[in-house]
């Protein structure tokens, strides 16, 4: 059957240690906690996916360009301790097999 494998199966690391996607929350839906200047990039899942996917984008477009502007290097969203324990949503609002059986791989919101 189909098979999820969110980022192409990508051992992520930061500072030589291995960070678990699945582990970590997206914020503003595209930008992943604890991974400086990553990006996620997915669509809607009632509506067009690509319609998502391009506002995404240019969000990304604006935010790079500002950080130029502004001559920053990094961007990295943090969540502390406390809002973390308040729980989160599954990272798509689908139920079928294929994917409830890898949620555990999908960043949180």
């Amino acid at each position: 059957g189909l098979k999820l494998l969110p980022i192409g199966g990508i051992k992520v690391t930061v500072d030589d240690v291995e960070v678990n996607i699945g582990q970590q929350f997206t914020y503003k839906g595209f930008m992943l906690t604890n991974l400086p200047n990553t990006f996620w990039v997915t669509g809607y899942t009632n509506a067009s996916w690509t319609l998502k996917a391009e506002l995404t984008c240019d969000h990304v477009a604006r935010l790079m360009n500002h950080m130029e502007k502004t001559k920053k290097a990094q961007v990295v969203p943090v969540m502390d301790e406390t809002t973390r324990a308040k729980g989160h949503l599954a990272g798509f609002d689908l139920e079928s097999g294929y994917v409830l059986r890898y949620m555990d791989l999908i960043p949180k919101q």
